[in-house]
């Protein structure tokens, strides 16, 4: 089974994967079950920083009380991280 991502383009998936640059790829099944509790969302956009707003944002487009955390990982780690 082919990511929803890869699969909606698969030429541009192999040029990124092709294209030497630094990639952590995390399989999507891999952070399926992680969800944050409604306090720890709280904790999380508590802060209102540039991050906190973003992942704040990612919960409301999902409209899902408590979805998984794929792109707030993916999120966080392009803000904390210049490679993996």
């Amino acid at each position: 089974m082919i990511e929803d991502n890869l699969g909606a383009d698969v030429k541009a998936a192999r040029a990124v994967f092709a294209s030497g640059a630094p990639l952590l790829v995390v399989p999507l099944d891999a952070t399926a079950g992680l969800k944050l509790s409604a306090a720890a969302r709280k904790r999380v956009f508590a802060p209102t920083t540039s991050l906190s707003l973003q992942v704040e944002a990612l919960y409301q487009l999902w409209g899902d009380g408590d979805p998984g955390l794929a792109a707030v990982l993916a999120a966080a780690w392009s803000w904390t991280s210049a490679s993996p």
